[in-house]
């Protein structure tokens, strides 16, 4: 968050929308109050240390070293619904006795501040339905103390678990990581394109720059699909539901999770299904799948599949050529893979729970044409021919869908999904999700 905020600021800076003083903060440098606090002075930390207290609405503040050794403060704060900005001058006496030297003796704040920070971060869903974010610090008894990040001060709130319905472990994803180890992968196939230097001449032979292009783009490409996966996967919220549980059960929750040693429970579902699946070359044909399902957080799901179909169809054309009366073709096509997907639901509640998912594949596809001509003679003659055509090779599958509760066991599953595979398929599916623990 507050990296964002700072990049904001940055950005308020190149632009000089907001800025006012823009022109005299060219040689500026930002400056930290402390290592912990960072460049960016957020509200919960405005309120450890009592800082600005007439600046209703406070969202940030950046302190910033000038040329002359003097300081100024750029407050951001929210007014008439607009972040608005404004620039204090403070000279280097001042930003030492009201502000550094406030963080080097409040000890006790800094001490909180790392716990703070320690803390897990959570969304609390309350019987009335109102919702939270907050920090969770500590249980005592039956009662949660709280840090509550909508307050405008800095207080601690007691809540009583009794009237908790939900927590849900807030995660967050790194996408600045992603993209780090993406141009790494990249830079690193572009090197060795460039080192492995240009083919000999053949009929498939590439300079080193067109194999320094493939193999960076391949690599990125690669990186961000799956390192994407596994953020998705690791930034996932983790959905706790506490209405069916005693105080008991609350209340080791609530204790493993300020361990960090709450771990979701899971659970294997079986799917079977039926449906369509539509090849962009023309024909379209029945095929089935089965899938084990393991879920991993309460909107996450991890799942193997196995799907098949066979295509099967006669053309008969005539007048095929003068001296034929007929032409008979016959293609039979069977197409199946082992996939493995991640499915991330939008919402494990309600009457329809959306999902979409995405994955890897292998995927085989097995094509014959059978021709059968009728000469018309004299004499009249028959003869067959056959053109196998067969293949092995990856794919990727990503696809829109809903399952729909009947009850705690049993879902239907309606989804579509389309098959980066070499025949580029579309499928549209109807099944039944059996949950089995």
């Amino acid at each position: 968050m507050k990296k964002s905020i700072l990049l904001y600021l940055v950005l308020m800076q190149i632009t000089g929308i907001v800025i006012p003083a823009a022109h005299a903060q060219k040689e500026s440098k930002i400056v930290a109050l402390d290592p912990m606090i960072g460049t960016v002075l957020d509200r919960t930390e405005r309120d450890l240390y009592g800082f600005f207290p007439d600046v209703a609405h406070f969202q940030s503040a950046v302190f910033f070293l000038l040329p002359d050794s003097s300081y100024q403060v750029q407050i951001n704060f929210i007014e008439t619904g607009q972040l608005q900005s404004r620039v204090l001058k403070l000279t280097r006496r001042e930003f030492l006795k009201n502000y550094f030297e406030v963080v080097e003796r409040n000890r006790p704040a800094r001490t909180f501040h790392q716990a703070l920070l320690r803390s897990p971060e959570v969304e609390l869903i309350w019987k009335n339905g109102s919702r939270q974010k907050a920090r969770l610090l500590k249980m005592q008894g039956d009662t949660l103390q709280l840090h509550i990040a909508a307050d405008s001060t800095f207080t601690n709130r007691y809540k009583a678990l009794q009237n908790l319905s939900q927590i849900n472990l807030v995660r967050h994803a790194s996408v600045k990581k992603l993209f780090t180890y993406a141009l790494i992968g990249g830079a690193a196939g572009v090197l060795i394109g460039l080192a492995s230097g240009d083919d000999p001449p053949g009929w498939f032979s590439m300079t080193a720059e067109e194999k320094a292009l493939l193999l960076g783009g391949s690599l990125f490409s690669a990186t961000v699909y799956f390192g994407g996966s596994m953020q998705i996967i690791h930034a996932t919220d983790i959905d706790i539901a506490l209405d069916k549980m005693n105080m008991e059960e609350k209340q080791k929750v609530i204790q493993s999770i300020l361990d960090g040693k709450y771990r979701s429970a899971h659970s294997i579902a079986l799917t079977a299904s039926g449906g369509y699946l539509k090849y962009d070359d023309g024909p379209s044909a029945p095929f089935y799948q089965f899938s084990l399902l393991m879920q991993y957080k309460p909107r996450l799901w991890f799942g193997l599949n196995y799907s098949l179909s066979n295509w099967n169809r006669w053309h008969e054309t005539k007048n095929f050529r003068s001296e034929y009366e007929s032409h008979l073709s016959r293609e039979k096509r069977r197409f199946s893979y082992f996939s493995f997907e991640i499915r991330a639901l939008l919402s494990p509640y309600g009457i329809f729970h959306p999902y979409f998912e995405w994955g890897f594949l292998i995927g085989r596809k097995s094509s014959r044409i059978y021709i059968k001509d009728s000469y018309a003679g004299p004499p009249p003659s028959t003869y067959e021919s056959e053109y196998p055509e067969n293949g092995t090779g990856p794919g990727i599958p990503f696809g829109v869908g809903t399952l729909i509760p009947l009850n705690r066991f049993l879902k239907i599953d309606v989804g579509v999904k389309r098959i980066l595979a070499p025949h580029t398929p579309w499928q549209l599916r109807l099944g039944m999700q059996f949950r089995l623990r």
